[in-house]
């Protein structure tokens, strides 16, 4: 079963970056980063075996990722995902 996230309008507006259309809404797994663990009010490291073209996905020191996107930061907030 697919969900699909629902967010925030604030939060959207805040995306104004996202250069995906906002894919991982859809609620496809292989559409978003996987999160490996989240730094309190920052940034999501990303598990770096699974990279997705994203403008919000920053190199932090190799081969670590992070995600700074506020779309992504609420999903894994509201769903643990």
């Amino acid at each position: 079963m697919i969900i699909k996230y629902e967010i925030s309008k604030e939060t959207i507006k805040r995306t104004f970056g996202c250069t995906s259309g906002f894919r991982c809404l859809d609620g496809e797994p292989y559409l978003r980063c996987q999160i490996d663990r989240a730094i309190e009010d920052g940034p999501l490291n990303v598990k770096s075996s699974i990279l997705l073209k994203c403008g919000y996905m920053l190199s932090w020191e190799h081969p670590e990722y992070i995600c700074a996107c506020p779309t992504r930061r609420e999903i894994y907030e509201r769903y643990g995902k």
